[in-house]
């Protein structure tokens, strides 16, 4: 691709201006380091009512998308950050409250929220007299796009990243007229629902999925979540490239978040760090080994098997020297569940909570950082970790694979296989780093020399995107 290529993203998130996961750190990261690149990079986004202090600048195009949705017209606004162009999608009948959902679940108009999305980029591309050379949706909000650039044959060439096969934006037959497609845009076989995953993997041009284990993974029987066979039949027109990470904002070095910084060559912070963690979560005995853990409560990240009966996580506190420190949200019952061992458990912290700067200082203070996830397409976690010497266990699955090396030779090691997806597999995973750590200081700064050592930056990732959009 040419320096100076103009490429379009288009996601439902993008940190600061919304993020519920890792899909809001991906988008504005990857799409500044294409800019880097030379690349030209907008970013479509919806104008959700957190974003009501954004100072944008209104844009000259507006129309009414459909009136089955609303009667009012859509709006577009925009403002630049980091050399980036976002541009705010603004319908204020529609996304009036936050990204997808609230503690009583999915929004029940979730299909016309990102139907008008979709359609409204759509509209906005085909009547801007803009160029772009590539349109890259992301995830299951974005999947009707490609399907409607594709009726309109509009001339870009349009690219679909599966972040999470497992969500799939599906829904009634009876939304069909809100989405602007027919019935053959979502159907295969014996499918007909509303399926926004489903139409972007017909109709996009080419498809991505965030890490080279994770697109093996979906291509098998139980693991492609009812698109295997649609995946296997786009063939060369598929892979996997993995995500990477932002090391300014991601740097034991320069962190604001954390009150003693540290690097590769002095790790004397990170001590600081841990002490500093601890007494404000109210752990005590610093020459505990402290695990942590910052994620979903959500089936995915191994919810069951530590928090279920006869779970890992009551069974650790118990059996053996250790702290261990949890921050998420999700399942309102593990919510639950963390606050009671909170109560109970004087080696347990429990912050059901969504904080950058808890996340960062959780990082930064661990010995240890514990990722039971049942698969995983990247995961962003473990790299986090990797970067601040906090050595994950990790299962063998999707992105973990790929980036956690788990060979018990020293001069290689970066993390520790959690053999399973049982609370037994935990167990003895944690067991196995607790003998890393009494193993004493060498043995465990190798291992974290190991993985700070490694570059998860995204530009190898920008260059394998920019060589697929050319292939």
């Amino acid at each position: 691709m040419k320096k100076k290529a103009a490429v379009a993203f288009v996601s439902a998130e993008a940190a600061p201006f919304s993020q519920t996961g890792g899909l809001g750190d991906v988008v504005p990261a990857l799409a500044e380091a294409f800019v880097n690149e030379g690349v030209s990079v907008t970013v479509f986004l919806p104008f959700y009512r957190k974003n009501a202090g954004l100072k944008t600048a209104r844009l000259p195009i507006s129309f009414c998308v459909d009136e089955s949705i609303t009667s009012e017209k859509t709006l577009f606004s925009a403002l630049n950050r980091n050399g980036v162009e976002y541009i705010f999608v603004k319908s204020p009948g529609i996304f009036t409250d936050g990204e997808y959902g609230d503690c009583n679940g999915a929004y029940a108009d979730n299909c016309c929220r990102f139907s008008l999305f979709c359609r409204s980029v759509a509209g906005y591309l085909i009547e801007c007299g803009r160029s772009f050379d590539i349109i890259h949706c992301h995830d299951w909000q974005t999947g009707l796009l490609p399907a409607l650039l594709k009726r309109h044959r509009f001339s870009a060439k349009t690219v679909f990243t599966i972040h999470n096969l497992a969500y799939q934006g599906e829904f009634d037959d009876n939304f069909i007229a809100y989405t602007g497609l027919r019935k053959d845009d979502f159907a295969v076989e014996n499918h007909c629902s509303v399926n926004f995953m489903r139409a972007a993997l017909k109709a996009a041009d080419k498809i991505t999925t965030v890490s080279p284990t994770y697109a093996r993974e979906i291509l098998e029987s139980g693991n492609g979540c009812g698109m295997e066979d649609l995946l296997r039949s786009r063939g060369d027109c598929f892979c996997g490239i993995l995500n990477g990470i932002d090391v300014s904002e991601w740097n034991p070095e320069s962190d604001s978040f954390i009150p003693y910084s540290y690097s590769l060559s002095d790790f004397s912070g990170k001590s600081q760090n841990k002490a500093f963690f601890m007494e404000e979560n109210g752990l005590k005995n610093p020459q505990r080994p402290l695990f942590v853990m910052i994620s979903r409560l959500a089936r995915q990240k191994g919810i069951e098997a530590l928090y279920g009966e006869n779970g890992a996580v009551e069974r650790l506190l118990t059996q053996f020297d250790l702290n261990l420190a949890v921050i998420g949200t999700g399942d309102p019952e593990t919510e639950q569940k963390i606050k009671d061992l909170s109560e109970r458990y004087e080696n347990f912290s429990g912050t059901v909570a969504f904080s950058s700067r808890l996340s960062h200082l959780a990082e930064a203070a661990g010995d240890f950082f514990l990722m039971p996830s049942l698969y995983e397409p990247c995961g962003l976690n473990q790299l986090y970790s990797l970067r601040y010497g906090t050595i994950p266990l990790v299962t063998a699955t999707g992105g973990l694979a790929d980036t956690v090396c788990t060979d018990t030779d020293l001069s290689v090691r970066t993390g520790i296989r959690i053999p399973g997806n049982s609370a037994d597999d935990i167990v003895a995973a944690v067991a196995d780093a607790l003998r890393l750590y009494a193993d004493g200081p060498a043995a465990v700064d190798a291992v974290r020399r190991n993985g700070m050592s490694r570059d998860f930056s995204w530009r190898a990732s920008c260059i394998e995107y920019l060589n697929f959009y050319n292939s």
